[in-house]
């Protein structure tokens, strides 16, 4: 998904990000689109207490770039791990973000 800029605005300074994937956030779909799929993930966690906190995952999307790293694969996460924010919010690891109902969310999906 990409970015429409209005008519007339397309590739100017008011719309640079137009079709680009690295924009998709100023897509309108995109909200509707992963607000639903974190509400099916929540759902998901509230299904079982095995699933509840259940993470695993690793730390580059892109597998293709695994040559740079020293031993051939990018680190692995864990619920310590820290969630970069690059300064713009307080420092969260992702054990603290899995329950939408604690701190720092406090929001429950209907």
């Amino acid at each position: 998904m990409g970015t429409v800029c209005p008519a007339g605005t397309s590739g100017t300074i008011y719309c640079p990000a137009e079709l680009s994937p690295t924009f998709s956030a100023n897509e309108p779909m995109f909200h509707l689109h992963h607000g639903n799929i974190d509400r099916l993930w929540w759902l998901w966690q509230e299904k079982s207490t095995d699933n509840k906190n259940a993470f695993h995952g690793g730390s580059v999307q892109n597998t293709s770039s695994l040559d740079i790293f020293p031993n051939g694969q990018a680190p692995w996460l864990n619920k310590s791990s820290i969630v970069p924010s690059a300064g713009l919010w307080p420092t969260y690891n992702i054990g603290e973000t899995l329950d939408t109902r604690s701190w720092p969310w406090c929001y429950v999906y209907e």
